[in-house]
């Protein structure tokens, strides 16, 4: 079993931003728990600078924390979102794309055997070495951990495997651990 962080690629296709700076604030509640029943949609923005150079992809970069799918990725990928998360639409003009509030939460980080970086207060800064509890993600796609609920997904072969086959763009798939 792999796990990978999932990553938009920003060098290759165009990336998305609020329209409204305002609206940046709604993006600090991806933490795990749900917000589907108080969320309403945000209007999106291409990057200016993307838009003659890059082609726009399944999965623009919004926030580590934040992945952003287009309705055609929603389309191939809806099982495996909807059994981990909520869709959140967002509005591109008259594209719709989907926030995605990953709401599976797995205790699955081994404390031992990664590398945690602290602030001088205890909090967790970074990551710099993953190891996870493999039996704690047996039959799961997507997720993210309690540690770091506001920093980073994870994924897992199956998910990296249905992202290939359906040949969908703009995916960047790090492994961070092996096990």
């Amino acid at each position: 079993m792999n796990i990978y962080l999932l990553k938009a690629d920003a060098n290759r296709y165009q990336g998305i931003l609020p329209c409204s700076d305002e609206d940046w604030d709604v993006f600090s509640k991806f933490d795990g728990n749900p917000i589907k029943n108080f969320w309403s949609s945000i209007e999106i923005c291409f990057y200016i600078e993307d838009i003659d150079s890059m082609p726009r992809g399944d999965f623009p970069i919004l926030a580590t924390h934040v992945p952003v799918f287009s309705r055609h990725a929603v389309n191939c990928l809806k099982n495996t979102l909807e059994s981990n998360g909520e869709l959140l639409p967002l509005k591109a003009g008259t594209e719709i794309y989907y926030a995605y509030n990953v709401t599976t939460l797995l205790n699955a980080l081994n404390p031992i055997e990664s590398t945690i970086i602290r602030f001088s207060t205890g909090e967790l800064m970074d990551i710099e070495k993953y190891s996870f509890f493999a039996e704690q993600i047996i039959n799961t796609d997507i997720f993210k951990i309690p540690q770091a609920s506001t920093m980073d997904v994870f994924v897992t072969d199956g998910f990296v495997e249905k992202v290939k086959d359906y040949q969908l763009t703009g995916f960047i798939f790090k492994l961070v651990w092996t096990g």
